[in-house]
This record gives structure tokens, sequence and C-alpha cells, in this order.
């Protein structure tokens, strides 16, 4: 396995440099061996949405890592498992799984016309509260400060519910009286989160990987399972579920499914990364466009966004060269623009980008390609556990053509002033236009 991110993980950064070591397999540790009566009892542990409130409240409140993680820890490791999946996806601050395609699609106007009838305020008491906080989750929780709650208090349940009824609601309407109808039977502090994720705003201080820490905690696991189950599988609230019954080395790779992407980290001094990772290296041009991620089984093929965004449409001229390709196969990439032989700047690309369907016009004057970097799937094999080489071998014995392109790469054995030099030769070619 690389040394460095070999296996792409969610959030985690893609290096220009790379070494290769030993590939190390990833296991679980054992069911915890704490007496029966050390277990939490799950039999009286509340499923309320209140006590979800609590524990997002305690882990904005501290800066500290590990606290977090105990709260995290205890509040998760004692929910039953419907309830789990639920708790563990609003954590993350998302209604649903992150490669779920649904969307509540609630603009502010209705959030702001359900607050005011909710909290019996005007819109200038909103708008100074805006001032004060910037955040229309607090905004709702201010208003509604003390206000009791109609009818029953809400569960886990009942919010995931409600965001799966929003989501399927068609028009403005529908989706306000849904929204309208969840916030009546809520608190000032249920509603800051209610209003936090669906504004999409849930900023609480906890980043996906300390969610993952704080999910191999509670149910003794291997923190590095828990991110390469959720690189895999993309839903955190499966992810804390598998934790809990040991299935966390089941999924593999899976078509369609799009995986975490890893991203580059810039560093300051060269020597920070030979301090780090001896040689050899490997040095790759950075292309400025969007980043892509190739599935291709049978007669279909899709491009992915870094945000899991199904973008094959946006790019409709890259569909046919990638289907000719024979077999299976996921292709790591970036999409941008040529033109006259040259990449076209970035800010001249973006003339596509966003575009659910792109005109005839616009695919001439800016066509798109596809620059394959690494590919982590070929045939039905996994190639996550392979090391760098032997990925680049796979990728460039793929038989691809125009507007689908190898990236350039070179294989550096030096280390110390040669790697310097050689590095300042590419970095002088690549600003004077010369590549």
């Amino acid at each position: 396995m690389d040394q460095i991110a070999g296996v792409p993980r969610p959030g985690g950064r893609r290096r220009a440099a790379r070494v290769e070591a030993p590939s190390a397999e990833i296991s679980e540790e054992p069911e915890n061996d704490k007496d029966d009566d050390e277990k939490l009892d799950q039999s009286h542990v509340s499923t309320s949405f209140a006590e979800w409130v609590s524990t997002a409240d305690a882990v904005r409140a501290t800066p500290k890592k590990l606290e977090k993680h105990a709260v995290l820890a205890r509040y998760l490791g004692g929910l039953p498992d419907s309830d789990l999946q639920i708790a563990a996806r609003l954590l993350a601050g998302a209604p649903f799984p992150r490669r779920d395609e649904r969307v509540l699609s609630v603009g502010w106007s209705a959030l702001s016309e359900v607050l005011l009838d909710r909290s019996e305020k005007n819109g200038r008491d909103m708008s100074e509260s805006y001032q004060r906080h910037a955040d229309l989750g607090d905004v709702a929780a201010e208003l509604i400060g003390d206000s009791p709650a109609n009818g029953d208090r809400l569960t886990l349940g009942d919010v995931a519910q409600a965001f799966d009824a929003i989501a399927a609601a068609r028009g403005v309407a529908p989706k306000r009286e849904l929204l309208r109808g969840i916030l009546a039977r809520a608190t000032g502090g249920e509603a800051r989160y209610i209003v936090k994720i669906v504004s999409g705003e849930t900023r609480i201080g906890l980043r996906e990987g300390l969610l993952e820490e704080a999910i191999a905690r509670a149910f003794g696991r291997e923190r590095e399972a828990v991110g390469r189950a959720h690189m895999l599988i993309g839903d955190i609230g499966e992810i804390a579920l598998r934790a809990k019954h040991g299935t966390l080395a089941e999924p593999t790779l899976a078509h369609f499914l799009p995986i975490g992407m890893m991203l580059a980290t810039p560093v300051l001094q060269l020597d920070e990364v030979e301090k780090r990772f001896p040689a050899p290296y490997v040095v790759e041009d950075k292309y400025d466009g969007i980043r892509a991620q190739v599935h291709k089984a049978g007669d279909r093929v899709e491009l992915y966004s870094r945000t899991f965004d199904r973008i094959t449409n946006r790019y409709p001229e890259l569909v046919p060269p990638l289907l000719a390709i024979p077999g299976t196969y996921v292709i790591d990439g970036e999409v941008l623009a040529f033109a006259e032989g040259k990449a076209v700047p970035f800010t001249d690309f973006q003339t596509r980008l966003g575009r659910k369907n792109v005109a005839d016009e616009l695919r001439t004057k800016l066509p798109s390609t596809l620059v394959a970097f690494d590919i982590l799937e070929r045939d039905g094999r996994a190639l996550l556990d392979a090391s760098l080489d032997e990925r680049q071998e796979i990728l460039r014995a793929l038989p691809i053509a125009p507007p689908v392109i190898f990236a350039e790469r070179q294989r550096i054995e030096s280390s110390g002033e040669a790697l310097v030099g050689i590095l300042d030769r590419e970095a002088a070619a690549a600003w004077s236009g010369s590549r």
C-alpha cells in the first residue's frame, strides 16, 4: 500500500509525491470483552431528539477533541440500531447519506416565513437576530426561545421522517407546510438544529474524521477500519451500525458508488516531504479543472464530482471514448477544457460548470478532456491496496483515445539537492509555457 494516501480517504489529501511501502491489512479489534454488568443497558435509552440536541450542544461547547470523543461515544454507544443510523447522519450535518441524491430544497424565504409564524416575531426581529448570529439555526433558537412546542415531543424518527417527506414533496408550498409541522413540535434548541440541517449550515465543530474516531471508540473498533469502510460506503449511519455489529470489513468497492477522493496538501519547504517520506517520488502536473471519478461497467459509464454528484450529462463528449474502453474500471482524473492544443484557463471553463445540459455551441467552443491519473478498480479487481506503481501499470495499459488522455508524470529516484534541481526545472518549464 502506498505510504502516502495510497488509499483515497474521505476528506483526505492528494499528494504529488508518493513512496511505496509493504501493504498492511486493516483488521478490526475484537468485540469489547467488558463484563455484562458494565455494558450499557439500551432498554432505557431515550430516542428523543432532545437528547441528540443535548449531545450536539455539548460537542459544540467544547474545543477539546477528547471531550468531543467522550460525549459522542457515550451517546452513540447507547442507541438502538435505527436511531443510531439517524443520529450519526444528523451529527454529520446531513439529512441523508452523502451518496443519496435527494435534496430538501427549502429556500430562505420559506424558512423565514415558517420561523416567523412559529415564533410570532416580525421581520425586524429576525433581521436583528441574524446580525447578531449570522446563522439561521441560531436565529431560530433565539426567536422561538422558551415558546412551548405543540404535540408530542420529537423523536429522532420523527425528524428523519420529516426530512424524507420534505425531500419527496414537489413545490414550495408543500415543503413549507411540512417544515411548519415539524417546527411546531420543536423547542427553540431543537429548532436550531433542524434549521441548520435544512439550510446546510450545520457547524458544530465536528469534523468527519472526528465523528469516525468517536464511532470507533463507542464500539471498540480500529479508527482505520471505520475510515476505510466509510470511504467505500459513504453513509456514516451505516458505518456506525456496522461498527456496532462488527461488520466493517465486509464492504468492497462497488461500481457507481463513488468513494472519497485524495486531494493535495501543499508544503512550504521541500525538506518537509523528505523528512516524512524517503525517495522515490512521483511528480505530476497540477491540472486546473474539475476532479472526476469515472465508473464504467457494461454499457454504462458515469462521472462523479468530489461531492459525489453525478456530472456525466455535463460532459457528454467524454461518454463514447470512455465506453469504448473494454471491461470494467474506476478511474480517478480531472476534467478540463482543451482548445487549440492548450488547456483553457479555469475561469473560461467555468462557463460550462453548473449546467445540467451543455449546448452544442459551448461544447464546440470549450471541448472537455479527461486527464486520467489513477485507477481504483479494473475488471472486478479492487486496486485500493495495490502499490502506486502497479496501479499506474494497469492504468496506462488501458486502450484510451482523445479526449481521454493520461497525466504526465515523472518518477524521481533522487532526494536532497538533486530533487530540488529536478523540481526547479519542472517548475520553470511550466511557467515558461513550454509544457
